[in-house]
């Protein structure tokens, strides 16, 4: 399964929610699902922003590595599951696989803390951390009954 973040610049939210579900399934030792982000305005290369990175590191969540990209029909066909961090985004975007945190979750919608405090990344980052610990939890029980679907039909083999 490829899940796909997507804001508007993938230097603040979406990368956050990529880095965020990475560690939650690693926790989980799922192994067979992805996460990428993407932003419908980003230029690609792009680090992410310097207080993304802090909330990240204040919260023990690893972004090594990480470099914008700009959403396209190559990121559109990889992904499984395109989650958009407001409902404006998702309907821009639109498509069967594509929806939003709070569609989801029925959280609040991923306000852009670009040009904000460091508090409204952490608001950003506490929204999209309960999202996504949803998100794997789901993840987690379909891998548990994947798992035990697989072993029945081993079994009658």
């Amino acid at each position: 399964m490829n899940v796909l973040f997507v804001c508007v610049g993938n230097t603040c939210r979406s990368p956050m929610a990529e880095a965020v579900l990475r560690k939650k399934l690693k926790e989980r030792n799922i192994k067979t699902v992805k996460a990428r982000s993407a932003g419908l305005s980003a230029t690609d290369g792009k680090e992410m922003n310097p207080l993304a990175k802090a909330v990240l590191k204040e919260n023990a969540v690893s972004f090594r590595g990480f470099r914008a990209a700009r959403f396209n029909a190559e990121a559109e066909a990889w992904a499984d599951v395109i989650i958009c961090m407001t409902k404006d985004l998702a309907a821009l975007i639109g498509g069967k696989k594509t929806t939003d945190f709070s569609a989801l979750y029925g959280v609040k919608e991923v306000f852009d803390p670009y040009g904000g405090t460091i508090e409204d990344y952490r608001e950003a980052f506490a929204i999209i951390d309960c999202a996504c610990e949803m998100l794997a939890d789901e993840i987690s029980e379909r891998y548990k009954k994947d798992k035990k679907s697989n072993n029945h039909a081993e079994a009658k083999k």
